[in-house]
């Protein structure tokens, strides 16, 4: 498992775009999968040596409570080399996020699972609250799944700081 996500994220950062932040997704277990927790983690020394650009990890979400123990090892290791950090697919249903990681995150990356469920009054509270406290806690905010101009006018609604998504895939779309 090691070996591909490592040779994975070589070959992300291979096509990384000079100047941009470009974030990365790792799972705690191949983070902490070569036995090495210190400064010489592979993983560690991959992101470190990269100078194209900053690179922030995503930690994927929690499923069980050693996850959360080894994300929380994780932040710590990558924030003692400077190495900025989010939490990926807040407010995906299958997703099991600890209180603990996502205060010392500095990105929250909320799924698409916001869009899809914009119309649901009760839920969107949740979401404009943990958006409120991401930014006064410091934190920015990212939103996946941007695929319209309707899903980009509710990130600007909701004072989101970054989305991903196809929909600037289509606007860059070279015509002949």
């Amino acid at each position: 498992m090691f070996q591909v996500e490592y040779q994975q994220k070589k070959l992300q950062l291979s096509y990384a775009v000079n100047g941009s932040d470009i974030f990365v997704n790792l799972d705690q277990d191949s983070y902490f999968s070569s036995g090495i927790i210190n400064g010489n983690n592979p993983f560690l020394k991959l992101f470190k040596e990269f100078q194209k650009a900053e690179v922030v990890v995503e930690l994927i979400e929690n499923s069980e409570i050693n996850d959360a123990i080894m994300s929380l090892a994780m932040i710590d290791n990558l924030a003692k080399n400077n190495i900025r950090t989010a939490i990926d697919d807040v407010c995906n249903p299958q997703s099991m996020i600890s209180t603990s990681v996502i205060q010392l995150v500095k990105y929250i990356k909320l799924d698409k699972y916001v869009l899809k469920n914009r119309a649901n009054q009760n839920f969107m509270l949740l979401v404009e609250s943990i958006i409120n406290y991401a930014h006064s806690a410091g934190k920015q905010v990212i939103l996946e799944g941007v695929e319209t101009a309707d899903d980009l006018a509710l990130a600007k609604t909701l004072n989101i700081d970054f989305v991903q998504g196809f929909y600037y895939q289509e606007q860059f779309k070279v015509v002949n």
